[in-house]
């Protein structure tokens, strides 16, 4: 994420010995490793969102305070982004959006490419996609039909099959090209899970049509403290 600058770099350095805590140490508090910080005080990699808002609020500062100083560019305003249901990395399951009272919100800053489209959230569950989305995370989605844009190889989607009951049924999975067809690629270490699926493969005789239904521009962990 576009968060990491040398100024803070600095203040990451700055946080660590206002605790008192060398790079191990506060690597172990925050729940990443100790090359981690390294690379994130030498300004060599960028704390992802989630790492953000822990590292703001050891500091006692809002996420924007803390990633860009006290120079808060009011276009930079954190968003709120329901989370309005699950997505089954791994397998088809039934796509059922949550009753209204048990979506939740993340607060997220707005996409750079896409600051006027409506996003809505999706909990991740199974390991098939985990090497990018482990299990638990929130996957930030936009739908195609409010892009006006086709999907593109190497794209993050959400697809939906529609059986001819009226269930529809949603996985997560990256869209590649091979041989001039469209795969969808699992990128997982779990062992059930390497297979890429022909996306033109044909159908079950219940699936009416499979359609590639929204695009992922970000993901979102949350942050357990140790206590």
């Amino acid at each position: 994420m576009p968060f990491l600058m040398n100024p803070l770099a600095q203040r990451i350095k700055q946080l660590r010995k206002s605790r008192g805590l060398n790079q191990a140490e506060f690597a172990e508090l925050l729940g990443v490793t100790q090359p981690t910080v390294s690379r994130w005080e030498l300004g060599k990699s960028e704390p992802e969102f989630d790492q953000i808002v822990a590292l703001a609020d050891l500091a006692g500062e809002t996420p924007q305070q803390f990633a860009f100083g006290q120079q808060v560019n009011e276009e930079l305003t954190l968003q709120l982004v329901f989370v309005v249901g699950a997505v089954q990395a791994g397998h088809w399951v039934e796509a059922v959006e949550w009753n209204r009272d048990e979506w939740y919100s993340v607060s997220l800053p707005p996409h750079p490419q896409y600051p006027e489209i409506k996003r809505f959230g999706l909990e991740v569950r199974g390991p098939s996609m985990n090497r990018v989305f482990p299990e638990g995370s929130v996957v930030e989605c936009i739908r195609f039909e409010d892009l006006g844009e086709e999907p593109q190889p190497n794209d993050y989607v959400v697809v939906e099959r529609h059986r001819a009951d009226g269930c529809i049924e949603a996985t997560v999975k990256k869209l590649v090209v091979m041989d001039d067809e469209p795969w969808l690629v699992p990128e997982s270490d779990h062992p059930a899970f390497q297979r890429p699926i022909k996306l033109r493969n044909g159908h079950e005789d219940d699936v009416e049509t499979v359609v590639i239904a929204g695009l992922v521009i970000g993901s979102y962990r949350p942050f357990l403290r140790r206590r």
